[in-house]
């Protein structure tokens, strides 16, 4: 057990971070990747025009400034009623009971063929609780899981195709495997998924019949194999189940194509909203943990009576922020808090801090980044234990391959 001077209050036990630099170089892919922009540069953009707000949430995220993302004004605009409560409302909501969102979720898919999760695109904590679901999907016979995110081979040049996703078990940072891969916990997101046993499919067709063509694709999926009881992670309105706005959703389509009435779960109501308004439903709710909420009938709460654009809502907590991380980043899993002893570190600040896994290349979507400021900066890395290797670099071109030890912190 060692402890240094400067962290005599953390417990810190040794991780191996074996580095062999011609094993990486070796297995470093040839491929356009992604960037990370960092924190000043994503303001710059912002201030200047030159990014547009959606890009700046979503690259916040990619580098672990939660709350930077959240307090972009990127927010959903509240709909359906759920800007305003009303006292029928309240009435409505005292039949149901609250129940763990995830025991809740896995239990109703025993009866169900089709199960869709949406998310906020700048919002990790949706795909944290979709991981928290695989293990008991995975239990319950689901073996396909379509995300939006990937780029779709059955209509792109093979050359930009990721046709190996599977058989390699992790996503290329790269628009070769997609788009949002890019952050960290899509990228774990995918990594449990395979690990478990799921075969991960594209469905995204971008144009102007794009839901009817996202439906397309989840169906050829049936087609092969009409058992199959599939996973779905998409973007926000793509699992209405009605038309809405004017449009006809991809949720909608694939019930007309295969006869499926999909089960379809909303994330991202009853969350907090750091800016822009806030659902007052929200305030009727006051949990630690993801909730959904269950009456004596079985029926799901999905905020009225004889709603049909989705069947349920679940509850999110505010966020509690420990070591600058959020706290539901450290509940998942074995995940834990790692420092990077400062004095390890000799590029100057601000810097990125990417963890791989050791046996990934540096092309792969990292395992956690964090950005330091300056060289007393208290942020924490949040990984599994395992054997990692760290790329730290800064917007001056500046970067070290880090050969040393992680300080592992159970507080």
């Amino acid at each position: 057990m060692l402890f240094y001077s400067t962290l005599d209050r953390f417990l810190c036990l040794t991780v191996l971070l074996l580095v062999h630099l011609s094993y990486v170089s070796s297995q470093t892919q040839d491929i356009p990747l992604h960037s990370y922009p960092m924190g000043n540069e994503i303001a710059e953009g912002l201030a200047q025009g030159k990014m547009k707000i959606s890009k700046a949430a979503q690259y916040y995220s990619y580098i672990g400034e939660y709350q930077a993302a959240a307090s972009v004004p990127h927010e959903v605009k509240l709909a359906w009623g759920f800007d305003s409560l009303r006292d029928i409302d309240r009435e409505y909501f005292k039949q149901f009971r609250p129940k763990l969102a995830a025991d809740a979720i896995i239990q109703q898919a025993g009866k169900e063929q089709v199960v869709i999760v949406n998310e906020a695109h700048h919002k990790p904590a949706h795909r944290i609780f979709t991981r928290s679901l695989l293990k008991g999907l995975y239990a319950q016979g689901f073996r396909y899981f379509g995300l939006e995110t990937l780029s779709n081979c059955a209509y792109i040049p093979k050359e930009y195709c990721d046709d190996q996703l599977n058989q390699r078990g992790y996503s290329y940072n790269s628009p070769i495997s997609g788009t949002y891969v890019t952050e960290p916990q899509m990228g774990n997101l995918i990594r449990d998924a395979i690990e478990l046993g799921f075969t991960i499919f594209a469905y995204e067709k971008f144009g102007k019949d794009r839901e009817q063509q996202q439906a397309h694709y989840i169906a050829k999926v049936l087609e092969k194999d009409p058992a199959a009881k599939i996973l779905i992670q998409c973007g926000w309105y793509h699992l209405l189940e009605a038309p809405d706005k004017g449009k006809t959703w991809m949720a909608t389509h694939l019930r007309q194509l295969t006869g499926i009435d999909p089960f379809t779960i909303y994330q991202d109501i009853l969350v907090e909203r750091p800016y822009g308004q806030e659902s007052p439903f929200y305030s009727m709710m006051n949990f630690d943990q993801p909730m959904v909420f269950v009456n004596e009938a079985g029926k799901f709460y999905n905020g009225f009576k004889d709603f049909d654009l989705f069947d349920a809502l679940v509850y999110h907590p505010r966020t509690i922020y420990r070591r600058n991380r959020p706290q539901w980043l450290v509940e998942y899993g074995e995940n834990v808090f790692y420092n990077v002893p400062r004095h390890l570190i000799t590029v100057s600040y601000p810097c990125l801090i990417k963890a791989f896994r050791r046996e990934e290349p540096n092309s792969a979507v990292p395992v956690d980044i964090i950005q330091r400021e300056y060289s007393g900066d208290p942020t924490f890395l949040v990984l599994p234990p395992g054997e990692y290797r760290l790329i730290i670099s800064n917007s001056s071109g500046e970067q070290q391959e880090l050969e040393g030890t992680l300080l592992r912190d159970d507080k």
